[in-house]
């Protein structure tokens, strides 16, 4: 029955897992009724010996039942004297996923700054491919453009701020409605601003002077879009002095109307 399966469904992927290759999706991966029997096949054709060798780079299958979906691993030994997982603490431990595994590999991964060496089931990886390097390195990079993490305060600088704040202390703007600024920093919650020849600007639509707030209009750094948003004006300085042959290319500033 095994045998007229695999060569009824052949032993290609289902498209689910197809699209699911490198990928970091924590949602579970649904196949259909051919798409499971088709997962079986291919296990079966798979499963009981290990295609790689020392030195190869391979990635966790995207079903498989492991941490850390798309990353790239490195395999350091493969063990032709396999380390089956035979032993339970209690007979509820024999129906689980790991009693049985058969560790024929160790393999070396890069998470958070240091490069692990662990052992697995060849079984769970599948090969490097181009697709997969793509996406990881998308991954990456989308990572790496995530803004900074806030600068941690001390007690005293914490507690100096809420009373300045209370007090009404905060930076006075130094521009008013319909003028250009240039933003410094952003909060944590912010869309970052788009950046032209190394400047990053707004347009000055309300001023808040309860709590030292300026509103402006300007691009976002990741759409493209123009949309609004609050900035302490500590984050604020006024754009400009600019030469006046840049100034006449800006032309006359519009505010948007509803």
């Amino acid at each position: 029955m095994l045998s007229s399966l695999l060569s009824s469904l052949g032993s290609s992927l289902p498209p689910a897992l197809m699209e699911a290759r490198a990928a970091d999706k924590p949602e579970p991966i649904k196949l259909d009724a051919d798409g499971i029997l088709a997962r079986f096949a291919k296990a079966a054709e798979e499963y009981g010996y290990c295609p790689f060798a020392v030195g190869d780079i391979v990635v966790q299958r995207p079903d498989a039942p492991l941490k850390g979906p798309g990353e790239p691993c490195v395999v350091l030994e493969v063990l032709y004297e396999p380390i089956r997982i035979q032993t339970a603490t209690n007979p509820e431990d024999a129906g689980s996923s790991a009693f049985g595994r058969v560790l024929d590999i160790r393999y070396g991964v890069h998470r958070n700054g240091v490069l692990q060496a662990c052992m697995g089931e060849s079984f769970n990886f599948e090969a490097w491919t181009p697709e997969h390097e793509t996406a990881w390195r998308e991954k990456l990079a989308k990572e790496a453009a995530k803004p900074e993490p806030a600068k941690a305060l001390t007690l005293q600088e914490m507690v100096a701020e809420l009373r300045d704040r209370h007090a009404g202390r905060e930076r006075k703007p130094e521009w008013k409605k319909g003028e250009l600024v240039e933003i410094l920093s952003v909060g944590d919650s912010q869309h970052p601003p788009m950046e032209a020849e190394g400047v990053k600007i707004g347009l000055v639509q309300e001023i808040d002077p309860s709590d030292g707030t300026t509103k402006l209009l300007y691009h976002s750094g990741e759409t493209g879009k123009i949309g609004g948003g609050w900035f302490r004006n500590d984050n604020l300085r006024r754009y400009g002095p600019r030469p006046a042959d840049e100034i006449a290319l800006l032309g006359p500033v519009v505010e948007p109307t509803a």
